[in-house]
């Protein structure tokens, strides 16, 4: 049977409609995957989740820098304040020292616009190993943080580290020769019932005492 050189328009339809079809199925399972294009990234996606529904923080033992163990969540609640919350260790050179900045420049913020008893500032440190609460204590004495306004707070137990940086999205990698861990940075908005309702990046933490503002506004 002789072989076609060259295959009629009405051969070349199924295959053009086929590919056109697995086409669409791949994008429609790209922004299933995204949140419909919302986040292209692990982060992004956990940042959009966290806008469109709050979680509640963990109920998880930390220390403070007094060496008084803190239930997290009750921590929160009874205090009755939003919180902004970040994640660092005492020894990191590199990205902790901005957060450090930051949250030295939201405590004046908090105070001069006399915002002290409704919001406060918490650091947690992620690396119980070597950050005891005497280390945290001469960290907060370093970076200048007012008690009445930002606390400082290390991991109870090593073995419920992954489950606090997990539950806000946080990763850590110790990196060699030295050690070093590196991770990601965000700051993280409490509302006083215990929930994270807002994730921002470094740049956009005025955005978050914004947040505390319009909520603070219509209570």
């Amino acid at each position: 049977m002789k072989k076609k050189l060259n295959p009629e328009p009405s051969d070349l339809a199924p295959t053009f409609i086929s590919a056109i079809c697995i086409i669409f199925l791949g994008i429609f399972v790209l922004l299933l995957a995204t949140d419909f294009g919302q986040s292209f990234t692990t982060e992004g996606y956990r940042r959009h989740q966290i806008d469109v529904h709050s979680e509640p923080v963990p109920n998880m033992m930390l220390v403070d820098s007094q060496g008084v163990n803190q239930n997290l969540q009750d921590f929160i609640v009874q205090d009755g304040r939003y919180v902004i919350l970040d994640f660092f260790y005492t020894s990191c050179k590199t990205i902790c020292i901005s957060q450090a900045a930051i949250f030295n420049s939201l405590q004046e913020k908090i105070k001069v616009h006399h915002l002290e008893d409704r919001v406060q500032l918490i650091s947690v440190s992620f690396d119980p190993m070597q950050d005891d609460f005497k280390a945290i204590q001469q960290y907060a004495s370093r970076v200048k943080a007012n008690p009445s306004v930002w606390s400082l707070l290390t991991v109870s137990s090593p073995k419920d580290l992954k489950s606090l940086l997990d539950s806000f999205g946080i990763y850590v990698i110790k990196v060699p020769p030295f050690g070093d861990l590196d991770h990601n940075a965000s700051f993280h908005l409490i509302d006083p019932k215990g929930n994270l309702i807002k994730i921002s990046s470094l740049d956009d933490v005025d955005d978050l005492l914004s947040i505390v503002k319009i909520k603070i506004k219509y209570e």
